[in-house]
């Protein structure tokens, strides 16, 4: 554990020099409509995805002429800034909306409505209980337990992100600690405030 440990220290070092991506709520945006993500900054730009008006977790990677970087599913599209709105994460509080997933393997760890669980391909998923949740240095670390004790580490830090597998970005990269029977893993993914 004491090299788990010494391992996020680094990990949170390293990520100083960023910040997490900033977070933003829809604002402004009738009940029956929606906020278009286009595929450029223009409205002209053709519509790829769209966030419902009650949207919370819209994380935004970039601005440029008012328009906001942000994901839409598997890649990524712009909004105006018109219809956000800040909707900071506290400092030194860990949101209770946030996704890490990751790849080879797959792999999720989410937390979402009071409930954490872990998934991975081919297992049946696992409700985790938190012991601890604490923000770092641009970022956070989570330690959770599952149900035969076993320890799940996360820590989340500011460090730009890629799946591998499509054109999404993310502001947020993780790395976690699983403790099992047959050996321990370490896995390594991205982070999401936007939770499907």
């Amino acid at each position: 554990m004491i090299r788990l440990l010494l391992i996020c220290s680094v990990l949170a070092g390293a990520a100083s020099a960023q910040t997490l991506p900033e977070r933003y709520k829809v604002y402004d945006v009738a009940s029956n409509d929606v906020l278009n993500i286009r595929s450029g900054p223009v409205a002209t730009s053709d519509i790829i995805g769209s966030f419902n008006p009650t949207d919370m977790n819209v994380e935004v990677l970039g601005i440029e002429d008012n328009w906001a970087y942000v994901s839409a599913g598997e890649r990524m599209g712009w909004v105006s800034m018109r219809y956000l709105r800040e909707n900071p994460v506290v400092p030194g509080d860990v949101p209770h909306t946030i996704s890490c997933l990751g790849t080879e393997p797959f792999w999720d760890l989410t937390r979402q409505n009071n409930t954490t669980s872990y998934g991975s391909l081919g297992f049946e998923r696992r409700p985790l209980t938190v012991m601890r949740a604490a923000a770092a240095d641009n970022g956070f670390l989570v330690n959770a337990t599952d149900i035969s004790s076993r320890i799940y580490t996360l820590s989340i830090n500011a460090l730009a992100c890629g799946d591998g597998l499509s054109d999404r970005q993310f502001g947020m990269s993780a790395t976690l600690f699983k403790e099992a029977l047959n050996g321990n893993t370490v896995l390594t993914g991205c982070c999401t405030f936007q939770v499907n």
